[in-house]
């Protein structure tokens, strides 16, 4: 129960910087940190001390616990580059272990190209391909790394797919975007 309560604090902490005024996605890495809300992450840090409290020495913590170590992280780090990946990645490698998740090992593997590069975690994310079939985010998260990777022919190919295929405009205006920068480089 505190896991998911420090969850849900740290998670709408961000609320309002994921947004730009015209509705588009902001991705976190692209987020005014000083928008999150601060009072909501201190709720959430101390659901998270209760929770590890709860848990007590040598027991071990839930899913929504782990989720909500991962936030924290989030929370903690003063800017983007500052965020401990090391610290995310080895969090979601022990969520993957408790849930087998394919999501779960989709946002591992983005924590891993923040600290193995892009290049490892494609070869991670191209693996989930037979038990996400075409969930948008699979192909969303694909397109990026193939992005940061420098591989910009192929992920302009994808966010051409992504635009066609989006159900928001929010995301349609995002994949453009992305789009732009592939072509430009």
């Amino acid at each position: 129960m505190w896991g998911l309560a420090a969850l849900l604090q740290f998670q709408s902490s961000r609320f309002d910087a994921r947004l730009a005024p015209d509705g588009t996605l902001i991705p976190l890495d692209e987020q005014d940190r000083r928008r999150w809300d601060r009072q909501q992450i201190r709720l959430g840090e101390r659901c998270l001390a209760a929770g590890h409290n709860a848990a007590g020495p040598g027991r071990a913590i839930g899913s929504y616990l782990l989720q909500a170590e991962i936030a924290a992280r989030h929370a903690r780090a003063p800017t983007f580059a500052d965020t401990d990946w090391h610290a995310i990645e080895q969090l979601y490698a022990a969520l993957v272990e408790i849930t087998g998740n394919p999501i779960v090992r989709l946002n591992w593997a983005i924590a891993r190209s923040f600290t193995h590069g892009p290049q490892e975690a494609l070869g991670i994310i191209d693996r989930l391909g037979d038990s996400l079939g075409d969930y948008q985010l699979l192909a969303a998260t694909r397109a990026d790394l193939l992005r940061r990777a420098g591989r910009t022919d192929e992920a302009a190919e994808l966010f051409r797919a992504l635009i066609a295929n989006a159900s928001t405009e929010p995301q349609r205006r995002l994949y453009r975007r992305r789009l732009a920068e592939c072509v430009a480089s």
